[in-house]
């Protein structure tokens, strides 16, 4: 799509930077692209020092792969499988983002493949604490403190009714 810089006014092809001045911009197509907003968010965790959240990507070595590094290439990969409210997700934490390795996620789904959720084992399932809670109904505050606190078996903290606490009159 040809844009006009709005520095230096020449009309080129641009996606995040304009060739004959140099400058980044987001033009204001851009800023309304959600997809376009995931893809500069996924550059700037793994690139950007500064950012709040290098630490956890590019700090420990999460690199987007060089066909991304175009706006244009990640469309062309990410765009088909896009809905509004969905979120890239790696599917191997340990590894970068690329077309092999991501996917569009809830937010639930998202949360559940994080290097920091606890993962439980019980009957030849395993699930995440959050996970076990809601597929048998407990409360998550609950379970954690059978399995912390109270430093119950998996098995009891996992099977163990919860009482009704609730006063009738």
């Amino acid at each position: 799509m040809i844009k006009v810089c709005p520095r230096c006014k020449t009309r080129e092809r641009v996606w995040d930077l304009c060739r004959p001045c140099n400058s980044e911009y987001k033009a204001e197509w851009l800023a309304k692209n959600p997809l376009y907003n995931v893809w500069r968010g996924m550059k700037k965790r793994c690139m950007l020092k500064e950012n709040k959240d290098f630490s956890r990507y590019g700090g420990r070595g999460i690199e987007v792969c060089k066909r991304w590094m175009d706006y244009k290439s990640f469309e062309e990969d990410m765009l088909p499988g896009y809905k509004k409210g969905l979120q890239i997700d790696r599917v191997d934490n340990n590894k970068g983002y690329s077309p092999s390795n991501c996917r569009w996620a809830t937010l639930y789904q998202n949360n559940g493949n994080k290097r920091n959720n606890r993962v439980v084992k019980c009957n030849g399932l395993t699930n995440t604490v959050s996970k076990w809670a809601r597929l048998l109904n407990i409360n998550v505050g609950t379970l954690w403190r059978r399995i912390d606190t109270y430093r119950w078996p998996i098995e009891k903290a996992l099977i163990t009714s919860v009482k009704n606490n609730n006063l009738t009159k």
